[in-house]
């Protein structure tokens, strides 16, 4: 074999990745698992890209958009070089915005025709394709799925949604969260400057409290419950949301971001 050829590549930060290469890794990385996972998570993979067809990305930068199955892909992949996490909780990443994104597309996937779809609400249609999900791959993939999927007309701030998280929400469920996290927030000080500060101002508002709350939860669970399995790689997810704060405190001091460092929730 060439020493230019296959795994010999150099790992690339999945930000220089594009769709091809997204793919392409993660195929190689499914390698890891039995037949069973491989197919689960090739599944997923050719559902994600099938109901996140047509949509579109920000990339960083002033670049041209991207397709959105980078980002799912991005996540799944990410949490794979973190450790060694079960197919479920990869294909839970490869899926962790279709319930959200692309409800109607699961009907359609149901034989469900555009007339049936209007009876039925924007909640109603989540829960189908939730329950598509849990019967396609399984209640773990499902509820993790579900744990990570904002309903459609939910009027509470995004802070909320990640105090549930902690609070409820499986191992599974909060690893895919700050997989998402990362590629979400982290990618905002390449946008700084690129796109208009008031946007960039409004989701470092959004994310900076979010990523303190999950890495404290994640730090928390690590040092009450570890040493975790390599299975679930709590300690490495908390590393690297902590990795990004100090460039999101940068955006908050440059763009005069008022910040209260966010209290964690108290189960009830």
């Amino acid at each position: 074999m060439n020493k230019n050829s296959g795994n010999h590549f150099p790992l690339l930060p999945l930000k220089h990745m594009d769709s091809a290469q997204l793919s392409f890794e993660l195929l190689s990385q499914v390698q890891r698992f039995n037949r069973d996972g491989r197919e689960m998570v090739t599944s997923a993979a050719q559902l994600a890209t099938h109901l996140h067809r047509g949509q579109t990305r920000r990339q960083r930068s002033n670049l041209p958009r991207v397709p959105y199955i980078e980002h799912p892909l991005r996540v799944a992949i990410r949490i794979m070089r973190w450790g060694n996490p079960s197919p479920k909780t990869v294909t839970s990443a490869l899926l962790h915005d279709t319930a959200e994104d692309c409800a109607s597309r699961f009907a359609e996937l149901s034989g469900m025709n555009e007339e049936a779809q209007s009876h039925l609400a924007p909640e109603q249609l989540q829960h189908h394709a939730l329950q598509f999900i849990s019967e396609s791959y399984g209640r773990t993939v499902g509820l993790a799925v579900a744990a990570v999927t904002r309903a459609p007309r939910a009027l509470g701030p995004y802070l909320d949604d990640i105090r549930q998280i902690i609070l409820t929400g499986s191992y599974t469920a909060k690893l895919v969260k700050a997989s998402d996290l990362v590629d979400n927030a982290g990618s905002l000080q390449h946008q700084f400057g690129h796109v208009p500060d008031q946007m960039v101002a409004k989701l470092v508002a959004k994310y900076m409290p979010a990523v303190i709350l999950l890495a404290a939860e994640l730090e928390r669970i690590d040092a009450q419950e570890g040493p975790m399995p390599s299975e679930y790689p709590i300690a490495q997810a908390a590393a690297r949301l902590r990795s990004i704060e100090p460039g999101l405190a940068r955006l908050v001091k440059e763009l005069h971001i008022h910040f209260e460092h966010p209290n964690p929730p108290e189960a009830s």
